[in-house]
Order: structure tokens, then C-alpha cells, then sequence
């Protein structure tokens, strides 16, 4: 789950601002992996939607989203769009929700 919560080191002298990107938001922003990343990413995201009994603090739906908004660009448009619908029709109404 740490891989997708934005980090910086307390105490780190040289990060750009007091939220890094997480390593799955920097992964995304590789071409190669993209598409595969994204498939795996709303794979997860409906299990844990779908999880009532899911007692982690974290909102992992949530997190995931946040990994995906605003990417710089995007390689596969129409799969991330076949997927964003999937999740619509899938998930409950919470997931919609930040």
C-alpha cells in the first residue's frame, strides 16, 4: 500500500515541496509501463471498493484515483477510458466520492 501514499522523508533538504509524487504516479509516467499499471491499478481498486471489510485508515480507492488524475500523458486513452467506466458501473457510490 505504501506505494501508492505520496512520501518525502522528514527532514529531507533537497525534495521540491512537502508531497513527492508516490512511486506508482512516477511509474506511470513511463510509457512502457503505463498500460499494465493501469490495468493492475482498477484491478485493485474494484477488490478494495468492493471489500466491506476492509479496516485499513487509508481510503485505498481513493488512492488510487489520486495516482491517476492529472497524468502528464496518456499512451493507452481508450483502454484508461474503457477502465474508468468499468469502475463506474463496478464500484459502489463511495468510490465516486473524494
Amino acid at each position: 500500500m505504501y506505494i501508492i501514499l505520496p512520501q518525502t522523508e522528514s527532514g529531507c533538504e533537497t525534495a521540491r515541496g512537502g508531497q513527492q509524487d508516490s512511486l506508482v504516479r512516477l511509474c506511470l509516467n513511463i510509457d512502457e509501463l503505463q498500460p499494465p499499471l493501469i490495468q493492475l491499478l482498477t484491478e485493485k481498486l474494484l477488490e478494495a471498493a468492493n471489500d466491506d471489510e476492509a479496516s485499513s485508515d487509508a481510503n485505498i480507492p481513493s488512492l488510487i484515483l489520486a495516482n491517476l488524475k492529472w497524468l502528464d500523458c496518456i499512451v493507452d486513452s481508450d483502454t484508461l477510458t474503457t477502465k474508468i467506466v468499468e469502475i463506474i458501473e463496478g464500484s459502489p457510490f463511495k468510490v465516486w466520492l473524494p
